[in-house]
């Protein structure tokens, strides 16, 4: 079941990028195939993704055991997405994603996206 995501880049040398796309999976890190290409020296040639679950629409994001790790600040709390998780964490609205370096992550955000009914157009 595709969806609509819409990221953001917050921190990083692909500071500014927006990103918006209909699908079931969104791949980034440094590699030139990666649906969001992030340059930063830090982050892995296939970094992780975000993928909407087919059966529920949820969205998640899936660390490819890359070597910088990949942390959600969601709130006050920093959830590693790692071997306790998975890999795998589910995301929830005003999460943020940190990749990479400790110090100075890249940041993605998740935009909102807006469903328009049918009946809400005409």
């Amino acid at each position: 079941m595709p969806a609509v995501i819409r990221l953001e880049v917050e921190q990083g040398d692909a500071r500014g990028r927006l990103l918006e796309r209909d699908a079931a999976e969104i791949t980034l890190g440094r590699a030139p195939q990666a649906d969001l290409v992030l340059p930063d020296w830090h982050i892995s040639g296939s970094h992780g993704a975000f993928v909407v679950h087919p059966e529920t629409g949820a969205l998640r994001y899936r660390d490819h055991k890359s070597t910088n790790g990949s942390r959600v600040r969601r709130g006050t709390a920093l959830l590693s997405v790692d071997a306790s998780c998975g890999h795998e964490l589910e995301l929830q609205p005003g999460d943020r994603l940190l990749l990479g370096d400790l110090v100075s992550p890249v940041v993605l955000a998740l935009l909102p996206t807006f469903l328009l009914s049918a009946a809400s157009l005409g």
